[in-house]
Parts: structure tokens; C-alpha cells; sequence
């Protein structure tokens, strides 16, 4: 897949319900929703983060 959609469950800002409705109306998006980490989970789950998105930008 070429688009990656990812977010927190706890976000509020952004609500996962809104990044799961994006990545529907992109053909062959890929989802990623963490249990956690907020609006900033980039921040504040950093390692994680690099984890799901280094080997997403690999295979592009």
C-alpha cells in the first residue's frame, strides 16, 4: 500500500473514528491505530512510532 493512516485511540483532537473513515476512502490504505499516546503520539511514543512508519517508508 502507498498511504499510511495512523492514529491514537485517545486522541482528542483527531478522533480514531476519523483517521479508520479516511484510510476506508483510500483504496488499499493501510490503518495503524495505537491504544494511546494522544494527538502527539509521534512525541510521545516515539519509538513505537519509528517502529510502524521506518519499515512502512522502506517498502515505498
Amino acid at each position: 500500500s502507498s498511504t499510511l493512516v495512523m492514529a491514537a485511540r485517545d486522541d482528542l483532537v483527531m478522533p480514531a473514528w476519523f483517521a479508520q473513515s479516511a484510510a476506508a476512502s483510500i483504496s488499499d490504505a493501510r490503518l495503524i491505530v495505537l491504544g494511546e499516546g494522544g494527538h502527539m503520539f509521534p512525541e510521545t511514543r516515539t519509538e513505537e512510532f519509528l517502529s510502524l512508519v521506518l519499515p512502512f517508508l522502506r517498502r515505498a
